[in-house]
């Protein structure tokens, strides 16, 4: 929108509250819509940065306990100390993946606020 334009749309809640006030001036009315809506939809993009921020921050953590996992086991057997709980070990490790893999699908696969 210009500027002008801008300056003669009053907020929706303000100016166009009633039925009579969209009759009166329908062309205003449509345009705080939009400036309503665009302003909705600016907010969804926020919160979806900021969920998809926090589910990769989620999932760094699954992928740390992973790799922490994976050294132990790399490292018993590069000084050749054997694990009695190696199994569990290995369980954990493609778990913790397992886990950083689902949440960053619910990052890329995301809708929230959509309707």
């Amino acid at each position: 929108m210009t500027d002008t334009i801008k300056e003669a749309v009053r907020p929706y809640d303000e100016q166009y509250d009633t039925i009579k006030d969209v009759e009166q001036d329908p062309t205003g009315a449509m345009m705080a819509i939009h400036e309503l809506v665009a302003q909705r939809d600016a907010l969804r993009a926020q919160l979806q940065a900021a969920r998809d921020e926090a589910l990769e921050e989620a999932a760094s953590i699954f992928d740390e306990e992973a790799a922490h996992d994976w050294g132990g086991i790399d490292y018993s057997e590069a000084v050749g100390i054997p694990i009695c709980n190696r199994a569990d070990l290995v369980k954990s490790a493609k778990r913790a993946e397992e886990n950083a893999r689902l949440i960053r699908a619910l990052k890329s696969t995301s809708t929230e606020g959509e309707g």
